[in-house]
């Protein structure tokens, strides 16, 4: 065995591994996943009958929303699809009303903007077959199919409100929890029309 290649190598991979580690530490606050999501999700600092302070809540829920935030519509998508133990459900049933206010506003209202703007200036026919289209892929959706029946059976004229161009008023009407289950349809809505 011929150990002046093997020390050199070993000292070599040692530095590469070491810069890999470093890189990945660096831009650990740049990345996020479903997987990150939820796991901050349940680190939340009142979990376990803790007492946080308020700033501590706040830079929580911050930081929360920067990483939910980073996400694309699909991983939102696959994040609430796979979500079986209800985790994501019982953080929101644990904010206070301005902390679920602020999340409606940071995580939902401010991704589906571009959507509530661009609605209005589609035809009747156009919004008609996106609500189809997103209705169906919806149901295919064991997640949010749930989120689809809440909200059909809280106002059964809902899709015909939206045909009519209403998404902005209908959201701004809304309750909060009628909010949290518009959002998969807004999300998926703007996926569509991100791809026409």
């Amino acid at each position: 065995m011929r150990y002046d290649i093997l020390i050199p190598a070993a000292i070599a991979l040692t530095a590469i591994w070491g810069g890999v580690a470093m890189v990945m530490r660096a831009t650990d606050d740049d990345i996020s996943s479903p997987e990150k999501v939820v796991a901050l999700v349940g680190e939340r600092p009142w979990r376990d009958g803790r007492k946080p302070s308020e700033a501590e809540r706040t830079a929580y829920l911050d930081r929360l929303a920067r990483f939910y935030t980073m996400l694309d519509m699909e991983q939102r998508r696959a994040m609430r699809d796979d979500d079986s133990s209800g985790e994501m459900a019982a953080f929101i049933a644990e904010l206070h009303d301005d902390e679920r206010k602020h999340y409606l506003s940071v995580m939902i209202e401010a991704q589906v903007q571009p959507l509530m703007k661009a609605w209005k200036l589609l035809s009747k026919e156009e919004r008609q077959r996106l609500l189809g289209g997103t209705r169906a892929a919806m149901k295919r959706s064991a997640g949010s199919a749930s989120a689809l029946q809440d909200l059909t059976e809280a106002d059964s004229k809902l899709f015909e409100k939206l045909v009519e161009g209403n998404i902005e008023d209908y959201y701004k009407n809304s309750n909060d929890l009628q909010k949290l289950n518009l959002a998969p349809m807004l999300e998926e809505l703007q996926s569509r029309m991100n791809r026409r």
